[in-house]
């Protein structure tokens, strides 16, 4: 049975993290080529900052998904284990810091294979026929649009240009589906 004070939990860890990369684009409007963490290890207050952020955030969304989303919708179990595992990376690589060396190639492992699994956590919540239809077709541009964007980072230089906002968009519209699901009845 769904824990109904759950609930506020994943608009609120949603909203923080969305309040902070909206913060990133409005401070660094003109470097869309570095990615939120090369912002976040720029100095020690942003790297706090978004450590601090990601320490509350990923725990309340869990909270959020274990005890409200997942019973809610009767999401396959699947879905929990993408969402703890990406949840695992990313604050693993909020207190890691994308700077040089040993500690950037664990900063990377950890936030791009943790962004990696919201393509399959997408997919499941697209295939989740208990999901609003509209979730679900906004899900399934969502997914096409991360496969699009993995792609084009990983095969189009150009692309690396536009890291930021392409990464904003990429974590937002992920959390949009999510929103849409809980929220539009």
């Amino acid at each position: 049975m769904p824990l109904e004070s759950a609930k506020p939990f994943g608009m609120l860890s949603m909203l923080v993290t969305v309040a902070v990369v909206i913060g990133m684009l409005a401070i660094w409007p003109h470097e869309k080529g570095k990615s939120i963490s090369r912002h976040s290890a720029a100095g020690r207050v942003p790297y706090l900052l978004m450590a601090l952020v990601q320490t509350f955030a990923y725990p309340a969304y869990l909270w959020f998904a274990f005890q409200w989303f997942v019973p809610t919708f009767d999401i396959n179990p699947l879905y929990l284990v993408l969402t703890v595992l990406s949840a695992i990376g990313l604050l693993v690589a909020a207190w890691v810091p994308d700077v040089p060396g040993i500690r950037r190639r664990i900063h990377e492992v950890c936030a791009y294979g943790a962004a990696g699994l919201y393509i399959p956590a997408t997919l499941i919540l697209v295939l989740t026929p208990t999901i609003v239809p509209m979730a679900r077709v906004f899900g399934a541009l969502t997914a096409a649009y991360m496969i699009i964007n993995v792609y084009a980072g990983l095969k189009i230089p150009k692309a690396h240009e536009y890291h930021l906002p392409l990464q904003s968009i990429y974590i937002v519209s992920y959390f949009a589906v999510i929103l849409l699901a809980t929220y539009v009845r």
